[in-house]
């Protein structure tokens, strides 16, 4: 029963960023400060409800889902390569749906999920099992890294259905 209830009802509100702000306005070395930035200025998209959600994809809004390897020690961002990845996958999405950029929306979870309030963070991180299943697309960036001296491709294996892998 548990388990139903944490993909039935949000337990966090599921926080977005709009495509276009993903796309202009984050850069990796000011990817930690643009949570609070993006809050203060109203860019986030707050969703305090399934039927919120639901709404908005009636809307004809896209909500894309990412999920990455945090390579950076002291640090909840994604890398250059990830970021990348990432931007490319909302322009993708915008030319294979045919929808503006605007009308997509990214969870990533150093937006996503509260940075500063411990409390917060976790109950945002309880809710992830239902914020993976509300989105249109789930990707797995997967990208070549550097670990030490050694380059190596960070895989990953897929476990829900209509997952898109993206490896660069």
């Amino acid at each position: 029963a548990e388990a139903v209830l944490s993909v039935s009802e949000l337990t966090h509100t599921m926080t977005l960023v709009p495509g276009g702000a993903f796309i202009k306005q984050i850069f990796v070395k000011d990817i930690e400060n643009l949570q609070v930035s993006f809050r203060n200025s109203g860019t986030l998209k707050v969703l305090e409800t399934l039927q919120e959600v639901r709404s908005l994809k009636a809307g004809g809004a896209i909500i894309i889902f990412f999920s990455y390897e945090c390579l950076q020690f002291n640090r909840v961002a994604p890398n250059e390569a990830q970021l990348k990845a990432m931007k490319a996958t909302i322009y993708e999405t915008s030319e294979a749906h045919q929808v503006p950029v605007d009308k997509i929306y990214m969870w990533l979870d150093c937006f996503s999920i509260p940075q500063t309030n411990h409390f917060l963070q976790l109950a945002a991180i309880n809710s992830i099992y239902c914020f993976a299943s509300i989105p249109n697309k789930l990707v797995i960036v997967c990208v070549l890294a550097l670990c030490g001296d050694d380059e190596v491709r960070l895989v990953h294996t897929p476990v829900l259905r209509g997952v898109v892998a993206r490896v660069q």
